[in-house]
């Protein structure tokens, strides 16, 4: 089980299996230069238990603390506008985020919060307006907290209701393939019947027309061919897993007070739930068998590495 610490502590992963196994110590530089070396994906998972409070309140500064630590020891540079420069945003991007605001089974939705901590720290590059913050619906994003804003100035927030419907050839939100030049998938850390964990690749069903929902339905495997298509997977510069409140069942939530961030949405996907099932093992149940889609957008899809021994996992507690 992931233990917090009182100190802060920072930490690489050699080895593969689960988090918190086979550590050695590591600063950003090293670690940086070691996974570009190896060629393995790297995954940062960041804990502090002041970004989040028992009553579900995110601290804005405190969430911001931890996107800043993981950026800049995912990327190993010294600021979150070079993080954002050597993940490939430029100054004339249109980033979209999708955060989780889908509240079936379990209602937990994204944290605004955190999701505009991230926005602060792309403005150092991007102007606020050239963020769109989005779902499918927009009553969606204003139920779980957003801002809703379609205006010229600030940061846009609406769903594909007020984005311009669907694109016809690849079925996705106009937001996604007309709009967008850059994307940041964000979910939330919990599990979901049928899916098993419901984390980034299940959260671009809110990418799709909702026609096309039934074809989720005894069909897992449609949510990876969805993240295959090019206006997600040519630029998906990020994958974020808002795990400061999550879901172990169900219907379970916990306080786990951390974030997930990885350039390879397959590797990140995994490490969260490898999270899911310590909190399960603690809870004496079994664990969650990595889903077929997740291995098959790896094989077949070729989306990141399902594979422990192709990543490099840090832990950072603050």
């Amino acid at each position: 089980m992931i233990n917090t610490s009182k100190n802060r502590r920072e930490f690489l992963i050699q080895t593969p299996g689960i988090i918190g196994l086979g550590i050695v110590a590591g600063g950003v530089l090293q670690a940086e230069e070691a996974s570009a070396a190896t060629g393995k994906s790297k995954v940062i998972v960041v804990r502090n238990p002041k970004a989040i409070t028992a009553r579900n309140i995110c601290d804005r500064k405190q969430a911001a603390l931890m996107i800043e630590k993981a950026l800049l020891n995912l990327t190993g540079k010294t600021s979150t506008i070079e993080a954002w420069a050597a993940l490939g945003v430029t100054k004339n991007d249109v980033v979209g985020i999708k955060p989780n605001c889908n509240g079936a089974q379990f209602p937990l939705y994204g944290h605004s919060e955190l999701v505009y901590a991230l926005c602060d720290t792309l403005t150092a590059l991007v102007a606020p307006n050239n963020i769109i913050i989005y779902e499918r619906y927009t009553s969606e994003l204003s139920r779980a907290g957003f801002n809703v804003n379609q205006s010229g100035s600030g940061i846009r927030c609406h769903g594909t209701d007020k984005g311009g419907g669907f694109d016809e050839r690849e079925g996705l939100t106009r937001i996604v393939t007309d709009t967008c030049t850059k994307l940041i998938n964000l979910p939330s850390l919990k599990v979901f019947s049928g899916f098993g964990g419901s984390l980034f690749l299940k959260n671009h069903i809110g990418s799709i027309a909702p026609g096309e929902m039934s074809r989720c339905h005894g069909n897992t495997e449609f949510i990876s061919q969805v993240c295959a298509q090019p206006g997600i997977k040519n630029k998906t510069v990020l994958a974020l897993c808002d795990g400061l409140r999550g879901t172990y069942t169900d219907s379970d939530p916990w306080y786990w007070g951390g974030i997930l961030v990885s350039r390879d949405q397959v590797a990140a996907e995994y490490t969260a739930l490898q999270v899911i099932n310590e909190k399960r093992r603690a809870e004496k149940m079994s664990p969650i068998e990595i889903p077929e889609y997740v291995r098959l957008a790896d094989t077949r899809y070729n989306l990141g590495t399902v594979n422990p021994a192709n990543m490099e996992i840090s832990r950072i507690e603050m």
